[in-house]
């Protein structure tokens, strides 16, 4: 990590939007990290998958968040980890509003081949949006 303070900024048209950013931070020592940018899940792809758990419920009569839960650990998307004091292995759902576009779309096809094993007919993204 490197930290610098900023004393003068000079950029062209095209960082202008940076540049003014970084100018609330004039004579202050900031650290910057610069990653690469991912495009995470649109609002379209959650709404989607969430019409998904939706339908699931409804065909099973678990809460939302009960068949987000086991559908979400059913096609793997958990970290597991080890209570240090008791040796107990917890499961957490790994979060999916950080994944990109292209994982997302993998997750759902995963949730649909379970859906498709488990006799549960849902309709494909495609099919969702043109209805």
């Amino acid at each position: 990590m490197i930290t610098r303070e900023i004393t003068n900024i000079t950029f062209d048209d095209t960082m202008n939007e940076i540049a003014k950013t970084l100018l609330k931070f004039i004579y202050k020592t900031v650290c910057i990290e610069i990653n690469l940018w991912v495009e995470v899940r649109t609002n379209q792809q959650n709404k989607y998958l969430w019409k998904v758990f939706d339908i699931i419920s409804k065909e099973t009569g678990y809460t939302l968040e009960q068949t987000k839960y086991l559908i979400l650990s059913a096609v793997g998307h958990i970290e597991q980890f080890a209570n240090k004091k008791t040796g107990e292995i917890n499961t957490i759902l790994k979060p999916t509003k950080t994944l990109s576009t292209k994982d997302f779309g993998e997750l759902t096809e995963r949730i649909l081949q379970f859906c498709a094993e488990h006799n549960l007919q849902i309709l494909t993204p495609q099919e969702y949006f043109e209805t």
